[in-house]
């Protein structure tokens, strides 16, 4: 099957994987995922894949506004719902919630927010990725064009740069990390060094208690 995900190379690898890694750090048997803004449903895809491997049963609800894309349709634990995610949205209580390249997307991202950790287990684990407005070569961009990197004006798709505190402030009771998201800024070639002063994209896990 050949799908392809939906936010630039390598960032839904990284979440994926991190998924993959807190599934068998915990021994768990069986697992639940909401994936919003689907697309393709790529991140669907792949956590099924490898957790097939490993003998997990795995249930995803796949989530984006648009159908036309997804490319899931009948298979086993994967069902989908068409959302606008700027809207309020209950769809059950899940181990992890994902959200790749979504939260720029949307006119309410603490809503947003809160709305995702509504829908996580006591325990679970969500994961958002972002364009990090905190790395280097987004500061020099806010200092030369009044604007961070990857958002400007007249950019209707990137409306809303999250900065890390702006994250924190909306559940300052759980627990955060951030990695870089492997992009390279300025550079077109990779570059080793990560972390929130340059990885181009920010990845950040919160655990809700």
């Amino acid at each position: 099957m050949n799908i392809r995900p939906k936010a630039a190379k390598g960032v839904n690898d990284v979440v994926v994987q991190k998924v993959l890694q807190n599934i068998r750090s915990r021994g768990m048997r069986q697992a639940s995922v909401l994936d919003l803004g689907t697309g393709q449903g790529y991140n669907a895809w792949k956590l099924g894949e490898e957790l097939k491997k490993i003998g997990v049963v795995f249930s995803s609800m796949c989530v984006d506004i648009d159908e036309g894309e997804f490319q899931l349709k009948g298979v086993e634990g994967v069902t989908f719902a068409v959302a606008d995610l700027n809207n309020e949205f209950n769809f059950g209580e899940f181990d992890f919630v994902i959200a790749t390249e979504v939260i720029e997307h949307l006119e309410n991202p603490y809503a947003f927010i809160r709305g995702c950790m509504a829908n996580l287990k006591r325990g679970g684990k969500a994961y958002f990725t972002t364009p990090n407005v905190d790395a280097v070569y987004s500061l020099v961009k806010i200092l030369l064009k009044k604007t961070p990197h990857k958002f400007g004006f007249g950019n209707r798709e990137h409306m809303m740069p999250m900065h890390p505190f702006m994250v924190e402030n909306v559940y300052p009771q759980a627990k955060f990390s951030y990695t870089r998201g492997l992009m390279k800024i300025p550079f077109t070639v990779p570059f080793p060094i990560g972390g929130r002063m340059f990885g181009e994209t920010l990845v950040v896990e919160i655990e809700r208690q």
